[in-house]
């Protein structure tokens, strides 16, 4: 039913040296930066999950669960129209503040659903955009299978998708899980 994540969106602060560092971390993650300027940071994975950066400060933004820099909503991707429209139904039933909004006044079709979790983040549901990517790990020495690859490291890897959230305290960065890391041969 739910395919993974499809975004995240989190707030750090205005200053300079935050949101810099906030792009070296998604650059050196190997995320793609598809948008750039003084209010938001949007980022893309090689499967299309993305990782949009706002302001603390933004209208737009789903309201803090925490002081300081914060996730402030995740987007889960559903394969299917029909589970989608099963979801909606089954949230309404959660007896909490639902928003549902449609494909089409004329279609009863969700596009979206909009919710929010018990300790007040916000969630949101719809078709995955994300798409089929075809790639191949560099060779490794794990333990119990050495297979003493001796070539040259790795360049830059590239992230595959935002298989998991994490949140770390202190004023930290919400990053993308580290298994969802692709190292391309170098």
């Amino acid at each position: 039913m739910i395919e993974g994540i499809d975004a995240i969106t989190y707030s750090t602060d205005g200053s300079a040296g935050n949101w810099d560092d906030t792009r070296r971390f998604f650059a050196d993650w190997g995320l793609t930066e598809l948008a750039m300027d003084a209010s938001r940071q949007v980022w893309e994975t090689l499967n299309g999950a993305q990782v949009v950066v706002r302001r603390p400060d933004d209208a737009g933004l789903a309201p803090a669960i925490e002081p300081g820099p914060t996730l402030r909503e995740v987007v889960w991707g559903v394969a299917r129209q029909e589970e989608l429209n099963l979801l909606a139904k089954k949230a309404f039933g959660l007896g909490q503040t639902c928003i549902v909004s449609y494909i089409s006044s004329s279609n009863s079709n969700v596009a979206q659903i909009t919710l929010q979790d018990p300790h007040g983040l916000q969630l949101k549901f719809q078709l995955s955009a994300k798409r089929p990517v075809e790639v191949k790990g560099a060779a490794t020495n794990p333990w119990g299978n050495t297979q003493r690859v001796r070539r040259q490291g790795v360049q830059r890897g590239q992230g595959v998708d935002a298989g998991g959230v994490q949140c770390l305290g202190g004023g930290g960065l919400v990053g993308i899980d580290s298994q969802a890391l692709h190292h391309g041969q170098g």
